[in-house]
This record gives structure tokens, sequence and C-alpha cells, in this order.
């Protein structure tokens, strides 16, 4: 109940600031984000972009299809016959049920996300045309998809200090923490969809995996928090006040998925990503490469220090 109350607010509270036609395109990426419902390129429909409003009908529509395949998990005491939990994931790795019915169940919880992300970014393509309309500004980052999408691996950005010197800081937070689990090196396979495969090919379909979706993970949330609700409160009331709402919903908006200490630290990373995004004239490549490699980094380092306590489309054999 919560959770649903903080999510009503964010919408109500887009709302309030929704001065003009750009300014609801926030409202409506919020509202599906939340609602789980994908817009299916509804904006560029509205605008008579057909092209691109087709290839987001059909992104969206696709991943909407597959994220709704319900995944029946079975136990499988054949694979992990000393395991007698029902629990659907056991140590984040699903012991007890069968290797290919976690995969498929993965993937599938993964998928959901996917048109809700697709919807940001359809919605911040929009925003963006009626922005510069409409404040005849061009205050929202001009770049192409193409060139956001690439920001984390261009040199310009890592080589700076203010990207790389978080970026290892994030890397390293895995370290903190006292596991006794054993590490990547350790393991003889990894199951994945059922199938063993030696740790080297395993460990890169896994790795591939958490890079496509962080990915698509780093570009919609910087579009949407930085790129649409940050410039609209920034625009509506200034641009103290668009940093801190901003930062705080993006905190809040990890709650649902995550506890009260990661969502106070996507909070402070929200901080520090929308300053960044003032400094730098409201440059998306910077906080999108950032955002990618604070996600993707220790979840990496994890996966090599503990692979059995990691999320993933996979089970590891010792």
């Amino acid at each position: 109940m919560k959770v649903k109350i903080i999510q009503i607010w964010i919408i109500l509270f887009s709302v309030c600031f929704a001065q003009n036609k750009s300014s609801v395109l926030p409202i409506l990426s919020l509202a599906s984000h939340y609602s789980n419902v994908p817009t299916f390129g509804l904006s560029h429909h509205l605008d008579n972009d057909y092209t691109t409003g087709s290839i987001f009908t059909a992104l969206e529509g696709a991943s909407y299809f597959f994220s709704q395949q319900r995944i029946n998990l079975i136990r499988d005491n054949t694979s992990y016959p000393n395991v007698s939990t029902d629990l659907i994931k056991y140590n984040n790795n699903a012991r007890g049920i069968s290797a290919y019915d976690y995969s498929k169940y993965y993937v599938t919880s993964q998928l959901k996300y996917v048109p809700i992300m697709l919807s940001d970014i359809d919605h911040f393509l929009a925003f963006r045309k009626y922005w510069k309309n409409e404040m005849h500004s061009e205050y929202v980052s001009q770049s192409n998809i193409l060139d956001l999408v690439s920001s984390p691996f261009q040199t310009r950005y890592l080589k700076d200090p203010e990207i790389f010197i978080p970026i290892l800081i994030a890397a390293s937070v895995p370290f903190w923490e006292r596991n006794e689990e054993r590490s990547l090196f350790n393991t003889k396979t990894i199951n994945i969809f059922g199938k063993d495969y030696a740790t080297t090919s395993g460990s890169a379909l896994k790795i591939v995996n958490d890079f496509l979706f962080l990915s698509l993970v780093a570009v919609s949330e910087e579009v949407l928090f930085r790129g649409m609700l940050q410039n609209s409160l920034s625009e509506a009331v200034s641009p103290n006040f668009g940093l801190i709402v901003s930062s705080v919903l993006f905190g809040l908006a990890h709650l649902p998925n995550h506890n009260l200490v990661y969502s106070l630290r996507a909070m402070a990373a929200g901080f520090y990503l929308g300053w960044q995004y003032q400094k730098y004239n409201n440059n998306l490549g910077r906080t999108i490469t950032l955002h990618f490699h604070i996600d993707f980094m220790p979840a990496l380092m994890s996966f090599f220090k503990s692979p059995s306590q990691t999320n993933g489309i996979y089970c590891v054999g010792y």
C-alpha cells in the first residue's frame, strides 16, 4: 500500500507542474512506468510521426507479449537432490528448481520492464521536440539515440575523473561485504536454460545479459528523470528545485523493488547524476555513462566474487 501511495504521489506531483504540452510527457512516462502498461508509440502517432511510432509499437508490443508469459517453476530433485525448499529463489540462485525453468522465469521477469523502459525513451523523443518548439530552447539534450546508447563507451566521458572515480568506488562496493561463498574461479560449470556450460562461456552469456539489460535501464531512467522530469521542474520553479525533487523521486522509484537502504543510495546517486547534468549543460551522455557503469560494475564484481549469491539466468556448479 505504501508503495502505491508513493507511485500515485509522484504522478500527481508531476501533474501540478504540467504548464504546457511538453510537460505532460513526463507524466505519461511516469504513469506508464508505474502502471506497467506500454504506450505503443502513442506520442509519435499523435505527432504524425508514424515511422518512429510504428518502430516503438513493434518493440513495446513484442516485449510486452513475451513479458506476460507465465512460467511454472517446478522443483527438480534430480538436479538438486539435497535441497528441499519450495521457494522460488534459494540464495538468489534457484536452488531446488529446474535450472531450465528458472532461466525462463528470470528472463521473463526481466522482460516485464522492457516495454516500460522503451516507453520512457519513446516519450523523451517526443518531449524534446515539443520542448524546443514551445519553449524555443534547446535546454534538453539534442543528441541522437545512437549517441546516447553508445555514450558509456566513449573515451571523452570515461577519462574524466568526475566519471571514472565514482565508477571505481561503485565497483569496489562488493568487496566491502564479508562473504564466505566461493568465487567464480572455483566453479566447474554454469547451467543456463538447463544446459551445462564451461565457466568461461557460461560467464560470458550471463555478463552479456546484464550488459544489454542495464544499458537499457541507464538510457531509459536518465531520459525520464534527468532529461524530462528535472528539466520540467527546473523550468517550472528553479534549477535547484528540479535537481532536488527529481533526485528524491529517483530514490523513491527504486523502493518498490529494493529495500530502504538501496533506495537511499539511489537517491544519493540521483543527486550526483543531476548535478553532473546541470553542470555540463544538460549532457545526458555523461549521466548515462555514470548510470550504466555504477549499475554494471558492482553487478560484475559481485558475480566474480560470489556467483551463487548473485541474481542471474544461471546456476553454478562447484
